[in-house]
């Protein structure tokens, strides 16, 4: 089981039960960094949430540091609408890779539209641009729901929050 860190630890002692049952995908590909795909996996379960690898295909991903990730979903069978979360993943090769898959910007948008938790580590700057995600709200403030970097506690907590309405941009009519 993976070691907490102490305020996520403090929360599930305390019952906080927020974050149970919450389906987090995690987008890999071949060429990502496992380690940190698995090691938030591990979290997010010990945390009573259902993360879910989400890749281009369903089945063995091929990372950088040679970790085992099998893939749960596909892009194509999971839209992005039946997460409450997304956690982009590290590793320039595995990003590069789901950059040129118009399926895995289609699936970032749609979580970022619906105002949805998403965790870009650091190699994942390139699919948010990518995507068109804006890195902040259109007030100019930060994105409370976009957290750049490994900060798995504040991706916990804007899980919790469920939405982030502030997104929110009207789309002009077609």
């Amino acid at each position: 089981m993976a070691q907490l860190p102490p305020s996520l630890e403090r929360a599930v002692l305390a019952g906080d039960p927020s974050i149970r049952a919450r389906k987090v995908a995690l987008l890999v590909a071949h060429g990502i960094v496992g380690k940190s795909a698995v090691d938030l996996h591990a979290t997010l379960l010990a945390l009573g949430a259902q993360p879910c690898y989400v890749a281009p295909r369903i089945g063995p991903v091929r990372t950088v540091d040679s970790v085992f990730i099998d893939a749960d979903a596909s892009l194509q069978n999971e839209p992005g609408f039946l997460f409450d979360a997304l956690a982009l993943p590290d590793g320039g090769e595995g990003v590069q890779a789901l950059a040129r898959d118009s399926h895995t910007l289609d699936f970032i948008r749609d979580l970022h539209r619906s105002g949805k938790a998403i965790l870009a580590l650091p190699a994942s700057g390139a699919l948010l641009e990518a995507a068109g995600v804006a890195l902040t709200l259109p007030s100019g403030q930060a994105d409370p729901g976009l957290i750049l970097g490994h900060d798995v506690t504040a991706f916990v907590q804007a899980i919790v929050r469920d939405r982030h309405p502030g997104r929110h941009i009207d789309t002009p009519a077609s």
